[in-house]
């Protein structure tokens, strides 16, 4: 996350300010001069582990304290409700293929409301950030549509937790790197439809006697299942 930030502001792109968290460091110094509230997270991680939001300075102190250089402290972007994920993909010779912005909502570090749109600004920027970084095949970013224009957060080589709501919606970069990089075809422009996507816990009872069955026979002859759903 820290070398994101740097190929960010090496590259003249916007970026949130940042921090390595250095034993005995000056980061108070830093939040005085960035103001509050402030994000601090680990350089790796996933799904918003080892992420927290600090609001005052005594928080700050004693949240930092015994971390080294294996976390960050990090500008928070305004708004809140202007996060967005977006992916993109290029082909095998890098050459861009499409993006995707959904305006998001998180629910512990993953998307669970997604709403893709007309965000032109967003896409278009997504796409030069990754022909800089020389993307090859899918990469997704994070960003927050703040008042100086797109700030990325956070940038992953890889397929993300909102793929399958791509999929649905016309953008399965799943499919064209399997039909890019495995059949060598040629693939056109990915497209997707505007739509609110919406994802929920699924709980799915299976009875014992069922689950028995199934571990014996390798398969079930009548098989049922009751499910309840909510968040």
């Amino acid at each position: 996350k820290y070398l994101t930030y740097r190929f960010l502001k090496d590259r003249n792109f916007l970026f949130p300010e940042t921090k390595l968290v250095k034993k005995g460091g000056d980061c108070v110094k830093f939040a005085k001069k960035v103001g509050y509230p402030l994000i601090l997270k680990a350089r790796i991680g996933c799904a918003a582990k080892e992420v927290w939001e600090i609001s005052n300075e005594e928080e700050l102190v004693r949240m930092i304290e015994g971390k080294g250089q294996d976390y960050i402290l990090q500008e928070y972007l305004h708004p809140k409700e202007e996060e967005y994920t977006c992916g993109v993909y290029f082909d095998q010779n890098r050459i861009f293929k499409g993006s995707i912005a959904m305006r998001r909502e998180l629910y512990r570090g993953e998307t669970y409301r997604g709403e893709t749109g007309d965000f032109p600004h967003i896409n278009e920027y997504a796409k030069k950030v990754g022909m800089a970084l020389g993307v090859v095949g899918p990469a997704n970013m994070q960003l927050v549509l703040t008042a100086k224009g797109p700030v990325i957060f956070e940038i992953n080589p890889r397929f993300s937790s909102s793929t399958s709501m791509r999929a649905y919606l016309g953008f399965n970069d799943v499919e064209y790197a399997v039909r890019n990089f495995v059949l060598n075809e040629k693939t056109p422009p990915l497209q997707y439809k505007n739509a609110i996507a919406l994802r929920y816990v699924n709980e799915v009872f299976i009875e014992k006697e069922s689950m028995d069955e199934l571990q014996k026979k390798k398969e079930l002859s009548h098989p049922k299942a009751k499910q309840c759903s909510g968040l």
